[in-house]
């Protein structure tokens, strides 16, 4: 709720609260309550927090955070009784595990394969990548994924060169770096405000190619602060903008009016994992943490705002992507 990644923690915050609020409104079989805990984006204090959280009860925790916070809880979380869920921990080191931990969410690399297989179609050949070490895990994923991708779809293309960023970066030293390169395009794993000041460097340095941004980056500091550069900026996703449909459109209208703004992509994530949970606890035999995990990976597919999902037996989840960018203030598909 504080630090670097904040936007994503409240936003997705809302979305929970939203969920839980029609939930119980519509008569749930058990009310649903949230105890927030600030992890300030940071391993040491979300430790802090979850210890907390388990000596005063709690054995059903979601953590809506970044995957480098998260990495400071999970080994600890992960040896006692309790249900762990995500939307928003997406490194793959927590993948493919028969555990306590259920990822409602896609994994960061493959978001990075599309991301480089879409910059490879819009003719990327030298790009300059940037990353913050403060999410080193879910960064590398991405990084990783997007580096395999443009290389194989369009061959001779390459990530030419990679910096580090963390707390206090020169956002116009590393738009000068990424010039000096002769880089025709720029990737980064950055959070949303971050991601928005490097766009306006690089438009400052007079940089004439695109930037190609993780989720990460897709939150309302990004819209508002992108500046010229925001129609050549492209981040990978999982859900449509653009989506027309009654079910999509009756969260973003009831988002609207609780919160006066658009939701974003954590503002999703927030709200499918509080129906999801909900939908667990309405199967499960009794609230003990294993008749939960089984209620939740017993289900038939989960019917999110978008699209049916269905986790395999390890509680993961491969997500469909697609590409948006910024078009008149609005994030929307992109072409």
């Amino acid at each position: 709720m504080t630090g670097p990644s904040a936007n994503i923690g409240v936003e997705g915050y809302k979305g929970f609260s939203l969920a839980l609020a029609e939930l119980n409104e519509g008569g749930a079989r058990r009310r649903l309550e949230a105890t927030l805990k600030d992890d300030a984006g940071e391993p040491e204090a979300c430790l802090a927090a979850a210890r907390e959280l388990y000596a005063d009860g709690v054995r059903v925790f979601v953590l809506h955070t970044t995957s480098g916070a998260a990495a400071g809880a999970l080994p600890w979380l992960l040896e006692r009784d309790l249900i762990v869920l995500t939307r928003a921990v997406s490194a793959s080191t927590w993948a493919g595990r028969d555990d306590n931990f259920i990822r409602f969410v896609g994994s960061a690399a493959h978001f990075g394969q599309g991301l480089g297989e879409y910059a490879a179609i819009r003719g990327a050949a030298a790009v300059a990548a940037v990353v913050d070490r403060r999410n080193a895990a879910y960064a590398a994923d991405v990084l990783g994924g997007f580096k395999a991708a443009l290389g194989t779809a369009r061959p001779g293309a390459a990530v030419v060169a990679e910096t580090e960023v963390g707390e206090g970066m020169d956002h116009d030293e590393i738009a000068r770096w990424i010039r000096s390169l002769g880089a025709d395009a720029a990737v980064a794993a950055l959070a949303g405000l971050d991601a928005a000041k490097l766009a306006q460097a690089l438009d400052r340095a007079g940089f004439a190619g695109e930037l190609y941004l993780a989720p990460w980056s897709q939150d309302h500091n990004l819209l508002s602060y992108a500046g010229p550069l925001a129609d050549r900026i492209f981040l990978a996703n999982s859900f449509n903008p653009s989506d027309r449909s009654p079910r999509y459109r009756g969260f973003v209208d009831g988002f609207r009016a609780v919160f006066g703004e658009e939701p974003v992509m954590s503002s999703l994530y927030g709200y499918e994992i509080a129906q999801f949970l909900n939908q667990g606890l309405e199967a499960a035999k009794d609230t003990s943490p294993r008749s939960l995990k089984a209620a939740l990976l017993g289900q038939d597919g989960f019917m999110g705002l978008q699209r049916r999902v269905r986790l395999d037996g390890f509680g993961d989840l491969e997500m469909d992507m697609m590409i948006i960018t910024i078009r008149a203030g609005r994030f929307e598909a992109a072409p």
